[in-house]
């Protein structure tokens, strides 16, 4: 018997009657299930039209919290209403993620992610029901506090940075965190929001440590590897390899951060086999480079790191990071950023750099020198 124009609704609230925002109802049914999230009253509403049986059941997830689960029977002619009730008392600071649905989970509940640990506990193929999270519109370092442990493993198949932000940098970013441990791979395009990295679309004061990207990234506006626009973190034991990195337009481009100010980055490298730049004829491209591209501010250590780039098309490219801003001197610029140990692309290398040496462009026609055994293929 076909059960149709029948709803499944109601409202998920705590053990005070409290409102669950972005709690997820599931209803399954055999192999047919459909999931909604809550809104901001906790309401949800659900039509499993394609349901066969009068039977079936419901479960209802909020974030760190035990699932309540129930077995349901319709009302033909009305619907069935369930108002579950999460004990908040037993909510954890801890998530764990095993799968593509619960990455879905975390985007639905982005704004409450302040504060949280996530532990990846799976490698994690996506199959194209996760677009990436997209955290609170706040904004600098007052944005979202989380802690991700990757544990290692790697989610793939990414079409979308993992933490997704605004075309205002600075809002919607990852902020006072920390990243370790998680590796990431896909074919990242966004030319919409201007600000783009695997990772995240901007980072504030966090640390991100023995994490990777290896694939495409296509952006607009700031485009990086791991970042789009990278401001007082830390990077410790990061590579990225992509086999295309292309600009459409905008302002700067890098390996790692396409616009980052007063980071220190340390035993990281970047291997580029394409790089491209396709925006209008005139427009700056001079704020491309290996590990960054456009640099806000005076402090910083770039050290024991490396680029690599194979091949370039329509780019000014400069060894480890491009553009200065214009409001600061050049050579006091230079004297107060810290280069030690730094490989480039090229046949370009440099230790300790003098204030012009990293203005020098890079031919990409001559030998890699100084880069570490094999590091020149992907």
């Amino acid at each position: 018997k076909d059960i149709t124009g029948n709803a499944v609704a109601g409202t998920v609230t705590d053990l005070n009657n409290n409102p669950q925002k972005g709690a997820i109802v599931t209803v399954q049914q055999g192999d047919k299930t459909l999931s909604a999230a809550t809104n901001s009253n906790g309401k949800y509403i659900l039509f499993p039209t394609a349901f066969t049986e009068s039977s079936f059941t419901a479960k209802a997830e909020v974030l760190s919290a035990e699932p309540i689960t129930a077995s349901l029977t319709w009302n033909k002619t009305a619907g069935v209403e369930w108002n579950p009730q999460i004990d908040a008392s037993k909510l954890s600071s801890t998530v764990y993620v095993s799968s593509e649905d619960d990455l879905v989970m975390l985007s639905k509940a982005a704004d409450q992610l302040h504060g949280k640990t996530i532990e990846i506990m799976e490698d994690i193929p996506l199959k194209g029901k996760f677009k990436g999270i997209q955290l609170p519109e706040i904004l600098y370092n007052k944005g979202t506090s989380i802690t991700v442990h990757g544990n290692g493993h790697t989610i793939s198949n990414m079409t979308t940075p993992l933490f997704i932000g605004y075309s205002s940098y600075g809002k919607g970013n990852l902020s006072n965190g920390t990243v370790s441990d998680l590796h990431l791979q896909g074919n990242i395009q966004d030319t919409t929001t201007s600000i783009v990295g695997a990772l995240a679309s901007s980072v504030f004061m966090c640390t991100i440590s023995n994490c990777s990207f290896e694939g495409s990234i296509t952006g607009s506006g700031r485009v990086g590897g791991l970042a789009g626009y990278s401001e007082q973190t830390i990077y410790k034991n990061c590579n990225v390899l992509l086999k295309n990195m292309s600009v459409t337009s905008g302002t700067s481009a890098g390996g790692l951060c396409g616009d980052f100010n007063i980071n220190k980055i340390y035993n990281c490298y970047v291997v580029i086999k394409n790089m491209s730049y396709s925006a209008a004829k005139g427009e700056n491209q001079t704020a491309t480079g290996g590990i960054g591209g456009a640099v806000r501010d005076i402090d910083g250590i770039i050290e024991n790191s490396y680029a690599i780039v194979e091949k370039i098309t329509s780019v000014k490219l400069f060894p480890v990071v491009g553009y200065i801003s214009t409001d600061r001197i050049w050579a006091d610029y230079l004297s107060t950023i810290t280069y030690t140990n730094n490989y480039t692309c090229g046949g370009t290398t440099v230790f300790n750099a003098p204030p012009n040496s990293v203005t020098q462009a890079v031919d990409v026609s001559k030998e890699v020198v100084g880069a570490a055994p094999g590091s020149s293929t992907i």
